[in-house]
């Protein structure tokens, strides 16, 4: 399934079936209509920005790519903030963290001496 297929047959749908759901009596949402509606509309809108935002990385390799070394980035950096807090007092800690554009992956390799 291409990128746009995935937002149109997920998020359109529930957006969709949330809206049925503003009018069913069953659902007592009458005095929050208003507010429901303004809901269902910016979550419309990031609808419309996720599937432009996949259509792009579909159609991008550059794009895509750029995307992925972000993401790498992120997630490298997480994973430093929670590694810095984790040696006891009295505990060195060392470590090299390393992205292999080739082969897609990354690594942390942390040495902990007493």
């Amino acid at each position: 399934m291409t990128g746009t297929g995935w937002c149109r047959c997920s998020c359109r749908a529930w957006i969709t079936r949330r809206a049925a759901d503003i009018d069913d009596p069953g659902e007592r949402l009458a005095e929050h209509a208003a507010a429901a509606r303004d809901n269902l509309a910016a979550a419309t809108r990031a609808a419309d920005r996720i599937e432009a935002g996949i259509e792009l990385l579909v159609g991008d390799d550059i794009a895509r790519r750029a995307f992925g070394f972000a993401n790498r980035a992120m997630y490298l950096q997480r994973l430093h903030t929670q590694v810095a807090g984790w040696p006891e007092p009295g505990h060195e800690l060392m470590a090299d963290a390393s992205v292999q554009e080739g082969a897609h992956r990354s690594e942390l390799l942390v040495e902990v001496t007493v």
